[in-house]
């Protein structure tokens, strides 16, 4: 991974066939499409209209506080590598057990450390906003993966939860500090 290579950037509509074949991939996998809202459940347009929406506080989903979108594109091929999701929470968003982030990459990107700086580029956004003293950071409990980028970016665990949509469905929650 070059990181001189890379940019964060918010969705617009230039990223449409790049994003859908990012989509379609994790869809064929199996997976969740975790980062990105509810894209999954959206085409492209309407995603990128909710993107906006939700950036102001509007149009999101129950219980949910403003998020900004953005995806972590290859200057080189402008590939789609990733997607990231800022949240701000609120108490009541927390104690769903909701985090303040959110991130996946693309299924042939993986393993090759994208996880990580898409971790440590919200980290960045946060300390730039300088409003958090700590973040919380949400995995599900099998995703070994993403619990690693976690503690490799210096978060703390502290405990397992269950989530508030699912009782089935056990979070590691980690706390970042800022």
């Amino acid at each position: 991974m070059k990181k001189y290579d890379l940019k964060l950037v918010e969705p617009n509509a230039t990223h449409q066939v790049a994003m859908e074949k990012f989509k379609q991939d994790i869809i064929d996998e199996g997976l969740w499409l975790e980062g990105c809202g509810n894209f999954i459940n959206e085409d492209f347009s309407t995603w990128l209209k909710n993107c906006d929406l939700q950036k102001c506080g509007k149009n999101l989903p129950s219980g949910m506080t403003k998020r900004t979108q953005y995806i972590l594109l290859r200057v080189s091929d402008e590939k789609v590598i990733g997607t990231l999701e800022i949240r701000e929470l609120d108490k009541q968003s927390i104690e769903r057990n909701y985090g303040h982030v959110g991130y996946c990459v693309a299924i042939d990107e993986r393993n090759k450390g994208y996880g990580r700086e898409l971790l440590r580029l919200a980290c960045e956004i946060f300390k730039k906003d300088g409003t958090q003293e700590s973040i919380v950071i949400m995995t599900v409990d099998d995703n070994v993966a993403s619990q690693k980028t976690v503690i490799s970016n210096g978060g703390v665990y502290t405990g397992t939860v269950t989530d508030h949509n699912d009782a089935s469905i056990k979070l590691h929650k980690y706390i970042l500090k800022m």
